[in-house]
Parts: structure tokens; C-alpha cells; sequence
């Protein structure tokens, strides 16, 4: 998976160094970017990506979704609501189980009696 540098990132260099597979480089603009050939998500050397870990700045370096959503598959937002109808209808659909009920019942019964009690 490639990471990519947003707008938000400030330049201050803190990635550059801290990435292992020299995926990342400043622009004579001052801009940082990640080489999307080289970045491999640090995997083999680190357990998290290294530009996110050091990156002072929220969301600067985050995962690319033209890596994470390949292009043939649709449009992220598409496929993203389509999921989102799909789970929301099966848990509409599902039934409850007896011993979800059963145990409501057994605990609405003793809230009942310890209120009644005080």
C-alpha cells in the first residue's frame, strides 16, 4: 500500500529521515512526496508507517485510496453506501435470538424488584 502527503503537511521534514525505504523527497517547491513505486507501508521494518507515526500534522501522510480501492472496482463513495445499505439491511433483517430475550426478561424482573424494594 502507497502513502500520500496532503496539502496539511507543513514541511518540516520529520518523515523524511524516519522513512526506510527512501520512498519519500522534497521537491524544489519545498513540498514533500511519496514515490507510491517505492513506499511498501514499512512492512518488514516497522509495525506502522513511519511518515504517519512522526507526522506532527493530522492526516498529512495517509494511505492512498487509489492503492487501498483499486480503479476497476467503482468509485469509492459508491461502493462505500452500497456496503454501508447492505450491512444496515442485515441488521434490520435479523431476528432476535430467545436467549437475548430471555435474559432481558430475567433482568427487567429483578431491576423491577430491587426498585420496588428501596
Amino acid at each position: 500500500m502507497s502513502y500520500v502527503i496532503s496539502d496539511n503537511c507543513i514541511a518540516c521534514g520529520s518523515c523524511l529521515s524516519q522513512c526506510p525505504t527512501g520512498a519519500i523527497s522534497q521537491n524544489d517547491n519545498g513540498k514533500f512526496a511519496i514515490d507510491p513505486n517505492a513506499c511498501n507501508h514499512c512492512v518488514g521494518f516497522y509495525g506502522v508507517p513511519q511518515c504517519m507515526s512522526v507526522c506532527p500534522t493530522k492526516d498529512s501522510c495517509s494511505p492512498s485510496l487509489a492503492s487501498v480501492i483499486p480503479a476497476t472496482e467503482g468509485k469509492y463513495w459508491d461502493r462505500w453506501f452500497g456496503t454501508y445499505e447492505h450491512l444496515t439491511a442485515r441488521l434490520q433483517a435479523k431476528q432476535e435470538t430467545r436467549y437475548w430475550q430471555n435474559w432481558f426478561d430475567v433482568y427487567s424482573e429483578k431491576l423491577e424488584r430491587l426498585m420496588v424494594s428501596h
